[in-house]
């Protein structure tokens, strides 16, 4: 009947309207996101500039070439943490943070070690190295101020770490710097510390340190420090000090 067909037209042009409404959507997210792509991977995004901070004895250009990022790469996309973890691997960097600033710079910034002792490598040479046994140097003369660290065998490079005998040494080194600054002239492997006015201290380990470095205070204080020869602090309640032949 006519009517029923044209209802069923009716519905017919009404399915084919839906079906060309969801083309027309489908088609305009399609284009967004084709547009969106060339975006993303044009030039207005690539990097442009890496810019460098922190840096007083590792450069600029030291930076960039670690991170492993050269300009025109997209933005989008950076593995920001793969290249902080690029960048500490340098020896004087301690941590690295990478930041994008749009449209195309790169920003960089190290926080770097800092040297406790000088560890003497042969041929005349020293490495500088920090708290944790990281080398940060190797110089071709001893480094001022810094004490050294003896008892170390093997060459040693930027980069390497110290043998694992090597930390309590540094423990005791860096304990001692901080109480006693300026007054410790070298340590070694078996922790005989050398003093800067003569004598040497033997703490024996590690163990009781806090209680051995007050100990080691208090008989400086007390004593007369001419001829001192050792102070042995293995057992800090009752330090013994012993003085250098024909001294009174």
């Amino acid at each position: 009947p006519p009517r029923i067909r044209s209802r069923r037209n009716e519905v017919l042009r009404d399915a084919g309207r839906r079906r060309l409404r969801r083309a027309v959507v489908v088609a305009g997210l399609a284009c967004a996101l084709l547009a969106a792509a060339a975006v993303v991977r044009s030039p207005l995004l690539d990097v442009d500039e890496i810019a460098t901070t922190g840096g007083d004895h590792t450069s600029a250009a030291q930076v960039r070439l670690a991170a492993g990022i050269g300009r025109g790469t997209p933005m989008v996309g950076l593995d920001t943490d793969a290249a902080e973890a690029r960048v500490e691997a340098l020896p004087w960097v301690a941590a690295a943070t990478v930041t994008r600033s749009w449209p195309g710079t790169l920003h960089v910034t190290i926080d770097e070690r800092a040297p406790v002792a000088a560890v003497p490598v042969g041929d005349a040479r020293w490495a500088q190295v920090d708290a944790d046994g990281r080398v940060l140097e190797v110089v071709a003369a001893e480094p001022a101020g810094l004490p050294a660290l003896t008892a170390i065998d093997g060459a040693l490079t930027a980069g390497d770490t110290l043998p694992r005998g090597a930390g309590d040494a540094l423990t005791v080194l860096s304990t001692l710097v901080e109480a006693m600054p300026g007054g410790i002239v070298g340590v070694s492997t078996d922790l005989d510390v050398t003093l800067g006015y003569g004598g040497v201290v033997r703490f024996g380990s590690t163990a009781g340190l806090d209680d051995k470095v007050v100990a080691l205070e208090t008989v400086l204080a007390r004593v007369q420090l001419d001829c001192l020869a050792v102070v042995d602090l293995r057992a800090p309640g009752s330090p013994a000090l012993t003085r250098h032949e024909g001294c009174s």
